[in-house]
């Protein structure tokens, strides 16, 4: 698997390229530089340590599922997708692992970026949005051992959620 990692500033200028400001502004601290985000291939797979969950990178997508459970896609139009798994993600090259606040960005097509990364809130959940959830509209997902919800951001930056799906 092919891993490219960049910084928030260099994700947010090639976004403002075509048009989007997403992922917050460069730093203003030259002493304390932004973290770097891995980027995950069209075809990669990254795993949430201490979950049965996984995901899979298209060049327009993310799909994450619960080993046996739900799973949940975002696309770069930011459609999200809500089904049963029917077997489990398959992808070549290696294995990204994701610990809490670990995390990936697929910069896919047409502009749109998809950011996931993984916070703890009881659970590990892994939370993946379009363009980082910073624009009115974004949409994106929610996915734990124990759910999947979907949401999306007003116009002042809020997070709505929009349903809620308990895994099996």
């Amino acid at each position: 698997m092919k891993s490219l990692y960049v910084n928030r500033s260099t994700v947010a200028a090639t976004l403002a390229t075509a048009g989007l400001a997403a992922f917050g502004a460069a730093s203003a601290h030259a002493a304390n530089p932004e973290p770097t985000i891995p980027t995950l291939m069209p075809g990669g797979r990254a795993v949430v340590t201490g979950t049965h969950v996984s995901c899979q990178v298209t060049a327009s997508s993310v799909a994450c599922a619960e080993a046996g459970g739900l799973s949940a896609t975002l696309d770069t139009t930011g459609a999200t997708r809500v089904a049963k798994s029917t077997a489990p993600l398959q992808a070549s090259g290696k294995l990204m692992r994701l610990s809490p606040n670990g995390g990936f960005v697929n910069l896919g097509a047409g502009g749109n970026g998809i950011y996931c990364h993984v916070y703890v809130q009881g659970d590990r959940i892994l939370s993946c949005a379009i363009n980082g959830g910073h624009d009115a509209g974004d949409r994106g997902f929610d996915i734990s051992d124990r759910s999947i919800v979907l949401f999306r951001y007003d116009a002042e930056g809020g997070r709505h959620d929009l349903k809620t799906y308990r895994q099996p």
